[in-house]
């Protein structure tokens, strides 16, 4: 009978130790599985003032491998898994604070940061260097200005300059800047023409028009040349050289010469 007792008890003995040992295995299983949660959040950028045309990439702290990133920003608006947003050629319409949030699916949590990216015009020097206030074309007659005026407003609401001289029937030229960065000076840098005088709101900032009439005829610059923008003693000025006018059915033109606010 004893001989019974004790080997009941070595049975019972051995399960209990199995049970915790399945209970042990169990509680170790649980905590390998609890998920592992990100605890800070911070962006850097490879450059902060950029120029325009350069790439850059912004980076967002990566503490776990299944988290997500939304990213928002300057024509930005993404949610995926990498932790980088990559910005090449970048814009002036691409300055403004981004911003990027992260989480996943095992953590109610959310962290999120910003950083501001001031991108800057390209500085350059007219490969050119025509008088002050007058400008030579291939075809038509040159002009001097006798007056120079900026304003803003009607009829394009943006900052304007005209060129005028004073003999009858010389080219009047229109510089216009793009009416979307509104009663804003514009900023020294260089500029690219866009071909028409109207703008839209997805042109870029440093988008410029000149525009002249001669007899009769309409003359508007080519797409995407450079004009470039300074100021001399607080007055407002634009440089270019060999920029290509159109007109029709009038052959086109090249001019070259400085506006120079008066």
């Amino acid at each position: 009978m004893n001989r019974i007792l004790k080997n009941n008890f070595k049975v019972l003995h051995m399960n209990i130790r199995v049970l915790l040992f399945i209970i042990s295995f169990a509680a170790l299983s649980a905590c390998d599985k609890k998920p592992t949660c990100a605890s800070s959040m911070v962006l850097t950028a490879s450059n902060l003032t950029p120029t325009v045309g350069d790439d850059v990439v912004i980076t967002a702290l990566k503490e776990t491998s299944n988290e997500v990133f939304q990213w928002n920003g300057p024509r930005t608006n993404e949610i995926n898994q990498s932790n980088t947003l990559r910005i090449d050629n970048i814009k002036l319409s691409h300055s403004g604070v981004f911003s990027c949030s992260k989480g996943n699916t095992d953590c109610n949590t959310s962290l999120s940061d910003t950083i501001l990216i001031n991108v800057q015009l390209k500085q350059e020097t007219p490969p050119c260097t025509p008088a002050t206030n007058v400008v030579t074309c291939s075809n038509i007659p040159s002009v001097t200005f006798s007056s120079v005026t900026k304003g803003f407003g009607t009829p394009f609401n943006t900052i304007n300059l005209y060129g005028s001289a004073s003999t009858i029937g010389y080219p009047v030229f229109t510089v216009l800047f793009n009416s979307y960065n509104g009663n804003t000076e514009p900023r020294d840098g260089t500029y690219i023409t866009t071909d028409r005088q109207v703008f839209d709101v997805l042109q870029e900032p440093n988008e410029i028009s000149i525009s002249f009439i001669y007899a009769s005829n309409f003359y508007h610059c080519r797409l995407g040349n450079k004009v470039y923008v300074t100021h001399v003693n607080g007055k407002l000025q634009v440089t270019f050289c060999n920029l290509e006018f159109g007109s029709s059915p009038s052959p086109p033109t090249t001019c070259t010469g400085v506006i120079r606010q008066s």
